[in-house]
């Protein structure tokens, strides 16, 4: 069969499950969820480091979770606002849990699945040890209602876990590559940075009583005066979003003691529990964020364990009974897994399920990685790094939004919402202002995440200096495109959700102030066609 047939063939079968979808009974949610399993990830060996790692997250905070050969249970903490002093998106940490009896031990037969329905990563395996039949379960998930990480085991022997924090930006360093830093990217210099991009160092908890932590503070900010100052807009109000940000984690568990200030093991027992709060706060400070964080954990723990559990498991039901799509390419509901049919439909559903794992944060979801980035071998900072930057990309932005109604996610809508309709909009109002003498907003394609443009891209020549006040990079400069489409896909929100607050305060001001730039902006002629030439004010 032809490609482009099988294709064409395919989106219809997509385009009817969708109208399935929408009209549905009891009867076919149940069997959806059924059917959800099928498409789990399922491994049966363990892997070898952070490459072989499996995602799983409550929209704000994301976890990249493998297990090793040794037995180790190891993830990387990932979070939509842990933004570092230099406008970068850092990773929380990196936590690592010995078991005894271990996870993995000679004969043992071990798995390590996603399970979908419940938003839970099963790692389990069962075997002798000597010769007693042993089997080891574990469950690790995020809270998808509270800030917390849960890894907990049902056994068949006593088993302990001992947490450890592992960190690596231990001491103050430099990061020698452009691609880690927008905010001092200068092409001019030497490796094309305008001064040393200097990464501080994590902090442990010292000396705390029944748990172990650590945070990361931004005792300076680097780079956003001077962003704001080259492009005329230090006097916009506000405030800088980077300085006094703190944001970090604590570990509890089952009867468990500190042995060290980064380490500390449950009891053994059969069943057991290792929790990690997490939280970011800005303005703050280390001491105010500890009384934040502990406090988060009472109050979380006020509500039993079990309850919360649930709560969570009935988050991610109702997500997967919002819509769904199911491809079939013949009569059979059991589909190959080279059939391209069930390909189609995993890739739909496991796209969705990381979405949902990192979008109902703070900020929308990062094009580059979201917060599930990895070490990459070769390049700095770890699993800091990024290609492309710290900053935000409409073009790329906008892609996992432009399904979202359809599917019913309309929570995960927000963030994105949030920063370029409420905080971004702030500043692009006031620079249109600033530039041309006029009012409106446009919108910029490469942005940072509290609306300027990028250092390197606006160019180091300040704005007092300038004739012509917009970005030197002409890549996108006139790629004004951010406005028109945040404003379509707004209205795309209002059509489903007929929220008439909605309607009022966002939509009908920010479309508005985009129709203002570009009739302000561009001449037209008498058919009211747009000329070549925009419109400057000196």
């Amino acid at each position: 069969m032809n490609k482009n047939f099988k294709g064409i063939v395919i989106l219809s079968l997509l385009l009817i499950t969708v109208f399935i979808a929408c009209n549905t009974n009891k009867n076919e949610t149940k069997e959806s969820q059924k059917r959800l399993t099928e498409y789990n990830v399922i491994w049966d060996s363990p892997g070898k480091d952070c490459n072989g790692s499996m995602p799983v997250g409550n929209g704000d905070i994301g976890l990249n979770v493998w297990v090793e050969q040794n037995g180790d249970i190891c993830f990387y903490i990932g979070k939509t606002d842990s933004w570092g002093d230099n406008g970068r998106l850092l990773k929380v940490g990196k936590v690592r849990v010995k078991c005894e009896p271990p996870v993995v031990f000679p004969g043992a037969e071990f798995k390590q699945e996603l399970d979908l329905k419940t938003g839970t990563i099963q790692i389990s395996s069962a075997g002798k040890i000597g010769d007693k039949d042993v089997a080891l379960n574990f469950q690790l998930w995020v809270d998808a209602n509270n800030p917390v990480i849960h890894l907990t085991h049902e056994c068949s022997v006593p088993l302990s876990m001992t947490a450890n924090i592992e960190l690596w930006r231990t001491e103050p360093y430099a990061l020698p590559s452009l691609e880690v830093s927008d905010l001092l990217e200068d092409r001019s210099k030497p490796g094309s940075l305008h001064e040393p991009v200097i990464v501080e160092p994590d902090r442990l908890i010292q000396d705390a009583k029944d748990y172990i932590g650590w945070y990361h503070y931004n005792k300076k900010s680097v780079g956003f005066d001077l962003n704001m100052k080259l492009q005329g807009l230090s006097d916009c109000p506000i405030s800088d979003p980077i300085l006094h940000r703190t944001f970090g984690a604590i570990i509890n568990g089952t009867k468990a003691q500190r042995t060290s200030d980064k380490s500390l093991q449950t009891g053994a027992a059969k069943s057991g529990r290792l929790n990690v709060y997490v939280l970011t706060q800005q303005p703050s400070n280390p001491e105010e964020w500890q009384k934040s964080i502990e406090k988060l954990a009472v109050n979380t723990e006020k509500e039993s364990f079990a309850k919360r559990k649930k709560a969570h498991q009935d988050w991610w039901a109702a997500f997967w009974n919002r819509s769904w799509i199911y491809a079939v390419s013949n009569d059979s509901i059991q589909q190959p897994e080279n059939d391209d049919a069930f390909i189609v439909t995993r890739a739909y559903i496991l796209q969705r399920f990381i979405d949902a794992s990192a979008g109902r944060g703070n900020f929308p979801i990062k094009f580059n990685g979201s917060i599930f980035t990895v070490p990459t071998e070769g390049k700095p900072g770890n699993a800091d790094y990024r290609r492309w930057g710290p900053g935000y990309w409409w073009q790329n932005t906008r892609l996992p939004y432009l399904s979202m109604c359809t599917a019913g996610d309309f929570d995960m809508m927000q963030p994105l919402f949030k920063m370029y309709a409420d905080e971004t909009y702030k500043l692009c109002k006031y620079r249109t202002n600033k530039y041309f003498g006029y009012e409106g907003a446009f919108f910029s394609e490469c942005s940072n995440f509290w609306g300027s443009t990028f250092t390197a891209t606006y160019g180091w020549t300040p704005y007092e200096q300038r004739e012509d006040k917009l970005q030197e990079s002409g890549y996108h400069k006139w790629e004004w495109v951010a406005g028109e489409e945040l404003v379509f896909m707004m209205l795309d929100y209002y059509d489903y959700t007929q929220d008439q607050v909605f309607l009022q305060k966002k939509i009908i001001p920010v479309a508005n102030d985009v129709m203002k730039f570009f009739n302000n902006h561009y001449t037209t002629n008498e058919d009211g066609q747009t000329g070549d030439v925009p419109v400057t004010v000196s």
